[in-house]
């Protein structure tokens, strides 16, 4: 994970975290790469915004503001809740199964850090994991992030995997990481190896 300083969040936090939002970033420009102009953005004093994590179409993982802080990414929501940005330029573009991979990898890992349920929720008075939009508070903000193209049943499902189901996610995620890498011949040799080739 890639780290950024950010000046848009609290230190510290005045609750105890019990949800995880999901969001989307919605630069409107189909084909345009989100990772920069949100990294610009969440750096930017005027933003006033801020999410704990982003993630990039091809698996990459930026980091903002610590767990322990308090991000800007829902309003009065922020002081329980850990933010999660997902890149899609429009609300018809398709999430990637890197994003949505790396994505539960790390909410699973919140969720076992933070004793949050594993269980998607659609109340933010609940527990758990609940979409921008389900949310009081990005409804009344006009907000339609994550939006219907995301994989509510595949994250879910990565999300609540057993320990050896979610070490093949894992795997996938290397070997892909390898050959955009150009690092094909290592990728070849781990998948020899284990005997997927």
């Amino acid at each position: 994970m890639e780290w950024f300083q950010t000046p848009n969040y609290v230190e510290g936090r005045t609750e105890e975290i019990d949800l995880i939002v999901i969001h989307a970033t919605r630069s409107g420009f189909i084909g345009n790469d989100d990772r920069p102009g949100t990294i610009n953005w969440f750096k930017n004093p005027r933003a006033q915004a801020s999410s704990h994590r982003l993630y990039d179409t091809d698996g990459w993982v930026g980091g903002f503001v610590a767990d322990w802080d308090t991000a800007w990414h829902a309003g009065y929501l922020n002081p329980r809740s850990l933010g999660a940005e997902v890149c899609q330029p429009t609300d018809d573009t398709p999430f990637t199964d890197l994003q949505v991979m790396t994505l539960a990898i790390d909410v699973r890992l919140w969720c076992e850090i933070h004793s949050i349920p594993k269980v998607r929720i659609f109340d933010e008075n609940q527990c758990g994991i609940i979409g921008h939009d389900d949310t009081d508070q990005g409804q009344y903000w006009g907000k339609s992030d994550p939006g219907h193209m995301f994989p509510w049943d595949r994250f879910m499902e990565i999300v609540n995997m057993s320990e050896q189901e979610l070490t093949t996610v894992k795997l996938q995620l290397t070997l892909v990481r390898l050959i955009a890498e150009g690092k094909g011949q290592e990728a070849f040799n781990i998948m020899k190896f284990i005997g997927m080739k």
